[in-house]
């Protein structure tokens, strides 16, 4: 990410002046937290939802647990799709009530018939689609979400989905 590219950029500098007034110690430390701070934001980034791959077992298991579902339409191409991953879904809203769900994600970034089966039934119109089912497992057209939306907004349908 960008903090590690800094992070080695500060280390490529450092060498480069070998006789710099600034102390051996300063390069280090600040190299050290860019790195620390990269990996910190990758792992936060990584625990903030856990999704697992759509299936029709895994959403009946929810169902049955009378949790909630969230079911991400989402794609490598889809530009949306990686906002939501690295903004709205590592705030700390999105990812508390994230915890109350069955997460699935369908990967459309390659068409098949099972892609196109899905996308029907759920009526898909675009990248990425949100589809919400509430704990009574009633999906919950009138809270379906496409498109991109800021952590704000995204926990109206999130909160909706949980009474």
């Amino acid at each position: 990410g960008r903090v590690q590219s800094v992070a080695l950029r500060l280390i490529c500098e450092r060498e480069e002046e070998s006789q710099s007034f600034v102390p051996d110690e300063y390069w280090h430390m600040t190299a050290r937290f860019a790195l620390d701070a990269a990996v910190a934001a990758k792992t936060a980034k990584a625990a903030s939802m856990n999704w697992q791959p759509y299936s029709d077992a895994l959403l009946a298991e929810a169902v049955a647990k009378k949790m909630p579902v969230l079911i991400d339409f989402s794609a490598e191409w889809c530009t949306a799709c990686h906002e939501m991953d690295e903004t709205t879904f590592i705030d700390p809203r999105i990812s508390d009530l994230g915890r109350s769900y069955a997460l699935l994600r369908v990967d459309g970034t390659e068409d098949s018939p099972a892609l196109q089966a899905l996308t029907g039934r759920y009526k898909v119109q675009g990248f990425p689609t949100y589809i919400f089912y509430d704990k009574s497992g009633q999906p919950r057209a009138d809270l379906t979400v496409l498109g991109y939306l800021e952590a704000a907004e995204f926990a109206k349908p999130m909160s909706a989905a949980l009474l």
